[in-house]
C-alpha cells in the first residue's frame, strides 16, 4: 500500500532532475474529462484529481534516481509569437470553432497550479515570455552535470538527447527513450516544420497555415541531400533559419535563458507532509482516489 514516503520520503540515491510540462498534462486531462463525460466544461475537482494523479505517479516512479521534480509552465506571453506572428496563429481559429470552454479551463488550471505551488515539494518554474518547452530545454542544457529525465508526450524534446545525460520518459509508450540520432532528426524536423505549432516545411511560405496555403511536398531524399551537402539556395536557407529559431532550443533568446535559470535557482519548494495531508483531506481527494486514501492512512 502506497504512503507519502513513497512520494516524498527517504534519501533518494540519485541527484538527477525530472522535468515535466504541466500545461501539456493539464490539457490532456481536461480533454479526457470532457470526452468521457460528453461536456464542454471541465469540473475543478476532477481536473485537480487527474493532474495530481499524473504528477504523483511520475514522482513515485522516478524519485529514487531523479529526486527533484521540476514543473515547467507556459506563460501567457510567448517570445516566438513576437518574432514570428504566424507561430501557433492557426490555433486561435481552431479554439473559436471548438465548443470546449477554454476560458473556464484556464481559470481552473490557474487555481490548481497555485495549489500545487503552495503545497507540494516540487519546483514550479514560470517565466514571462517562455513556454514550458523553453524552460525544459534551457534547464536541460544548463545542468549538464546532472542526469535529466524529461516527461514528454511528443518528440519536441528528442533534440535534448544530444546531451549524454538526458533521457525521455514517454507516458504513451510507458518506456524510456534515448534518441541516438538527435542532431540528424532535429535537422529533419526543422526542414519539415511542425504542423501543431503552425510551422510549415521550408519549401513553403511561413504563413501557409494561417492563410490556408497548401504546402509543397518535401521528400525524405531531398532532406538527406541537404543534410549531406547543405541548403542549396539563399531563399531556402532563409526559411530554414526561420524554422530553426522556432524549433531548436539553442536559439532561445539569451536574456530569456538567463531569466529561466535565475527563476529556477530562486524558486523554493514546500516540504511539509502535514500540509499535503491537510490539502488532500480538505479537497476530498481521498474520496475519489484509493492511492490518496492509502497515503492518508499511512500518516495516522
Amino acid at each position: 500500500m502506497a504512503s507519502l514516503e513513497d512520494y516524498f520520503g527517504g534519501n533518494p540515491a540519485g541527484t538527477g532532475m525530472c522535468l515535466m510540462d504541466l500545461s501539456g498534462v493539464a490539457v490532456s486531462a481536461a480533454k479526457a474529462q470532457a470526452a468521457a463525460f460528453g461536456t464542454d466544461v471541465v469540473e475543478l475537482g476532477f481536473l485537480r484529481h487527474m493532474i495530481l494523479n499524473s504528477l504523483l505517479a511520475n514522482r513515485k516512479k522516478f524519485r529514487h534516481d531523479y529526486p527533484e521534480l521540476i514543473i515547467a509552465c507556459d506563460s501567457k506571453a510567448n517570445w516566438r509569437k513576437v518574432k514570428h506572428p504566424f507561430y501557433k496563429a492557426h490555433r486561435s481559429a481552431a479554439k473559436e470553432a471548438d465548443s470546449f470552454d477554454w476560458d473556464e479551463y484556464f481559470r481552473l488550471f490557474s487555481i490548481i497550479k497555485e495549489e500545487i505551488r503552495q503545497v507540494f515539494p516540487f519546483k514550479m518554474v514560470e517565466v514571462e515570455g517562455a513556454e514550458g518547452d523553453d524552460i525544459i530545454g534551457v534547464l536541460t542544457s544548463q545542468y549538464k552535470g546532472r542526469n535529466v529525465l524529461i516527461h514528454a508526450k511528443d518528440s519536441d524534446f528528442n533534440q535534448c538527447c544530444r546531451l549524454p545525460n538526458v533521457k525521455i520518459w514517454s507516458p504513451f509508450k510507458q518506456a524510456i527513450i534515448v534518441d541516438t540520432d538527435a542532431e540528424a532528426n532535429l535537422f529533419t524536423k526543422i526542414c519539415r516544420g511542425e504542423t501543431g505549432d503552425g510551422i510549415p516545411n521550408i519549401l513553403s511560405v511561413n504563413n501557409s497555415f494561417v492563410d490556408k496555403i497548401r504546402q509543397k511536398a518535401l521528400r525524405e531524399t531531398k532532406i538527406d541531400e541537404w543534410r549531406a551537402n547543405g541548403i542549396p539556395t539563399d531563399e531556402l536557407m532563409e526559411r530554414f533559419l526561420e524554422n530553426q529559431e522556432l524549433i531548436d532550443f539553442r536559439y532561445i533568446p539569451k536574456e530569456l535563458r538567463q531569466e529561466i535559470v535565475d527563476t529556477y535557482e530562486a524558486t523554493k519548494s514546500m516540504d511539509s507532509k502535514q500540509k499535503i495531508f491537510a490539502y488532500l483531506t480538505q479537497k476530498e481527494l481521498a474520496k475519489i482516489s484509493t492511492t490518496f486514501l492509502s497515503d492518508i492512512e499511512a500518516l495516522t
